[in-house]
């Protein structure tokens, strides 16, 4: 493990009412590009059908609001909830020919959703990053049916997936990082059905299954012309290494990035696919009923 700076606990949390959603949002195209096929796995168990009423909790950028949106149709209902303004607004714009959809500004675990207003409650990511999760998803239940379904999907363990621990472990060459715990913060804070089936059971959910999806990810692609360059800069933006980073006063960081980008670089070259780094994932489909 490096002996660098360790970034403080405040400084790892993950803004996404400010500075992280932001950063998202001016990445959205990559980013969706990057998890369209954790999107893709997610639909698919939602199964979403005509004239159903849909929760899409942590819509992002509203690929996936769109998708679902055009599966229930004009006689059904999906509402995204988001916490980033500036995603919000992304997904507007995206979803403004489609009616059906609505997307608000809101945080999932206080918002008084009208009880029973859905049918399905579904996340592709959104769901890690409640500072109370019991009380969240008690909140949630609430919004969902009686005998309604949930359709979430989650990153399985750091190990398990190679497009966050190779620049993790570039990362530690440097800095202080330490791998992810269940409950954390970040995109690996579910990854444990021991912590999660809990907090949904005494939410008031029933019958939770877990089920492991393997997935591709194109990482970077279109953010620049060379795909090793382009996910260098992701990598530098976006995630667990460039939060670490981004904690570091300003000199400390570009001394960081001038040394660990050639090891980014090296260690992504050998991923190139049909023209990108394309790294795996593994993913948990929890499925459960309110």
């Amino acid at each position: 493990m490096g002996n660098g700076p360790r970034p403080s606990d405040a400084a790892m949390r993950l803004p996404w009412q400010g500075a992280l959603g932001a950063v998202w949002a001016e990445a959205v195209e990559t980013m969706e590009r990057q998890l369209a096929p954790v999107g893709a796995i997610a639909r698919a168990a939602l199964a979403a059908e005509p004239g159903e009423r849909v929760l899409d909790l942590g819509s992002g950028g509203g690929v996936d609001t769109a998708a679902i949106a055009a599966a229930v149709g004009a006689s059904g209902r999906v509402l995204a909830v988001d916490v980033s303004p500036d995603l919000v607004e992304i997904a507007r714009a995206r979803l403004a020919a489609q009616p059906q959809a609505e997307v608000i500004l809101a945080d999932g675990a206080t918002h008084p959703f009208v009880a029973g207003a859905f049918d399905a409650l579904y996340s592709r990511l959104g769901v890690m990053f409640f500072d109370e999760p019991v009380a969240a998803f008690v909140n949630l239940r609430r919004a969902v049916r009686p005998g309604g379904r949930v359709a979430i999907t989650v990153f399985a363990e750091l190990e398990h997936n190679p497009w966050a621990l190779v620049p993790f472990e570039v990362g530690r060459e440097r800095l202080a990082l330490t791998p992810p715990q269940p409950g954390g913060h970040g995109p690996f804070g579910w990854s444990d059905p021991a912590y999660v089936t809990p907090i949904l059971e005494t939410a008031g959910f029933s019958a939770v299954t877990w089920e492991t999806e393997e997935a591709a990810l194109p990482v970077g692609a279109g953010f620049a012309p060379d795909p090793v360059d382009a996910a260098v800069g992701l990598s530098i933006r976006i995630g667990s290494l460039a939060r670490a980073m981004n904690a570091l006063d300003q000199a400390a960081r570009a001394e960081a990035v001038a040394a660990l980008a050639p090891r980014l670089a090296e260690a992504f070259a050998p991923h190139v696919r049909d023209g990108v780094v394309t790294l795996a994932a593994r993913l948990w489909v929890i499925r459960a009923t309110a």
